[in-house]
């Protein structure tokens, strides 16, 4: 099973301990809490009134006309001038103990392994319920693993990443790994991209590696509650450990691949992991491609929408479904905080090209699992994510003027027919160290596994059959009056029965002369994949944008064609093609992906792909 990053709902859900409990009483204590509070239990008569001495330990302590009584917090309603508040709780759970959860306790000495269930942990000194009975142990000299474990025991020599925050919607929140040693490898960057791709990794390092995994216990707290109890914040931590050795690696989360990047020139971070436009890091590991929708509720009656459609709503512009045939409801926006790379992501995509700003959204949430949850939950909601943190929703298509209707599938994605997306690069600082180098290796040569495992779309340059797009020309042959165009759809028809298209796009610059960046690296790609698997014959289709005469365009897709040909050509210095026969063909505006009217058609329409024969 993948390992994932633990997600709490409430500070109730966890309660990590440190060692006794100064902190708690010298947060919750002091005279004021002597006064009378009333505790109840909701459902029932129970209800007990009294002064309030303290709250310690999911404990309230009260005065009563019978003596001082002991009540667990548990299930229980305060009420009272005094009573401790949801964020005095909160914290105080932050640093009580989880009795009843497992924990195994190791020596850092090796050679001494006890597995139990926590009874409780304070002043230093562990009690677990184990098949011999009840043991204690000191925590000084041993490592904790497991949910029931104490966060950072004072006693301990833990060690954990610098500190860094991640801004969420109720506040700044905070991720603390439990490190008994300095990591190997350092990873950084976005929490949403790591959450996903790291887990992926370590998994299948491990299965190559013979390893064992083991994921160091983190808690999500916010940052005033670690502050307050002096933690150090970080991101998440794996041990590998294999033939007496081990290697641990650590992921930090960042608010913005910027700051990834700064990490790594900074020699803060071994590999900075980061989401960016297509082609904008040319030359560094390319792991894979992730597309960016628009979600909302399964329960929503709205199919699709279009992009000027979703620029409209998440502008401002439109707030209410029934504008795009919808039910009579106002639209609630949930979003990301501000200096999210998703938030960044959605501003680049539809907005600034548009001149447009974003709208405020209705609700904040914390990060891209949570909007997942709160779209799905909402029938008037929406929100825009990665596909890969969209479970429970429904992940909206991309409607048009023109009918055509995209999904972001992998071929859609790669072939340019869904146009947001963004690749995911592995950005190495200079100097990192062996183990560090190896990991990278190992992550480019097994990028393809470990980024489908993560929800994403791998490097490699996959095949997709032509058939349905055959089947969709061949019912709209007979309704083709222009003889022109029926002609090109014809030549079409004539070579998809054997022919495979390739997950990629070649686009030309402005000027016509060159490749664009990304298409320059794709074509290395091209050529390496023709020589290991030997293809004899690749078809370069061009396509154009309808300029209302069939053959016009077909002679301009063609023009497109031949000189991609030429380029790939001239990039084949070691004559890796020389056995590869490349045909040219020019469809024209046979199958556009944008619809004529659509801002930046010509541009998108323009394009020569790759049909590799069978």
């Amino acid at each position: 099973m993948t390992p994932r990053k633990p997600m709490f709902t409430s500070a109730v859900a966890f309660r990590p301990l440190l060692a006794g409990t100064a902190l708690c009483t010298a947060l919750l204590a002091g005279e004021a809490m002597a006064q009378t509070v009333a505790l109840s239990a909701p459902g029932t008569a129970v209800r007990i009134e009294g002064r309030l001495l303290s709250y310690d330990n999911g404990t309230y302590v009260i005065e009563t006309s019978i003596g001082q009584i002991s009540v667990p917090t548990d299930g229980l309603v305060c009420e009272g001038a005094t009573c401790p508040t949801p964020e005095q709780i909160a914290r105080a759970n932050v640093i009580n103990g989880v009795p009843g959860e497992r924990v195994a306790l190791t020596a850092t000495t090796g050679g001494l392994r006890m597995e139990g269930t926590l009874i409780s942990y304070e002043n230093g000194l562990y009690r677990i319920e184990t098949p011999l009975g009840p043991l204690e142990v000191r925590a000084q000299g041993t490592t904790c693993e497991g949910p029931g474990c104490p966060l950072i025991p004072q006693d301990s020599a833990a060690l954990a990443p610098a500190p860094q925050t991640q801004t969420q919607a109720d506040g700044a929140r905070v991720t603390v790994p439990r490190l008994d040693r300095a990591p190997d490898v350092r990873f950084a960057g976005p929490a949403p991209l790591l959450d996903r791709v790291v887990p992926a990794l370590v998994v299948d390092l491990a299965d190559a590696r013979g390893a064992r995994l083991d994921m160091a216990d983190t808690v999500s707290v916010s940052a005033a509650d670690a502050a307050a109890a002096g933690l150090p914040a970080g991101g998440m931590a794996f041990s590998l450990e294999e033939r007496g050795a081990g290697t641990l690696v650590v992921a930090r989360y960042t608010e913005s691949p910027a700051e990834a990047l700064s990490l790594a020139d900074g020699a803060e971070t071994d590999i900075a992991l980061v989401p960016t436009r297509p082609g904008a890091l040319p030359g560094q590991p390319l792991l894979g491609t992730e597309a960016l929708v628009a979600v909302v509720s399964p329960q929503n009656t709205v199919a699709a929408l279009s992009a000027e459609d979703l620029t409209e709503i998440f502008s401002g512009r439109a707030r209410n479904w029934s504008a795009f045939g919808g039910p009579d409801a106002d639209i609630r926006v949930i979003g990301l905080p501000p200096r999210s790379d998703v938030t960044a992501a959605l501003a680049e995509t539809l907005l600034a090209p548009r001149g447009l700003n974003a709208r405020a959204p209705d609700t904040l949430v914390a990060d891209t699992d949570a909007l997942a949850a709160a779209v799905a939950a909402d029938p008037t909601a929406i929100g825009f994510t990665v596909q890969s943190a969209s479970d429970g929703a429904r992940r909206l298509a991309l409607s048009s003027s023109c009918g055509l209707t995209a999904e972001a599938t992998p071929e859609a994605v790669l072939t340019g027919r869904y146009p947001f997306s963004r690749e995911i690069r592995a950005l190495p600082r200079a100097g990192a160290g062996e183990e560090a180098g190896l990991v990278l290796a190992h992550l480019q040569g097994a990028a393809q596994d470990v980024m489908t495992d993560a929800g994403m779309i791998g490097p490699e340059l996959v095949r997709f059959s032509l058939e349905q797009e055959m089947g969709g020309l061949a019912a709209r042959l007979p309704q083709i009056g222009d003889e022109d165009r029926r002609a090109l759809v014809d030549t079409a028809l004539r070579i998809m029965p054997a022919a495979e298209r390739l997950g990629t796009v070649l686009r030309l610059t402005e000027a016509g002369d060159a490749l664009d960046p990304a298409s320059r690296e794709q074509i290395g790609r091209i050529i390496d994949l023709a020589a290991e698997q030997g293809l004899a014959e690749l078809f370069l289709v061009g396509h154009a944008e309808d300029t209302g005469d069939a053959f016009t365009s077909r002679d301009m897709g063609r023009a497109l064609a031949r000189q991609v040909r030429s380029l790939m050509l001239s990039a084949d210095v070691e004559g890796k093609l020389d056995t590869t026969l490349l045909r040219t063909v020019g469809l024209g505006a046979v199958t556009p992906i944008a619809c004529a009217d659509a801002p930046g058609a010509a541009a998108s329409n323009r394009r020569v792909e790759i049909w590799v024969r069978r």
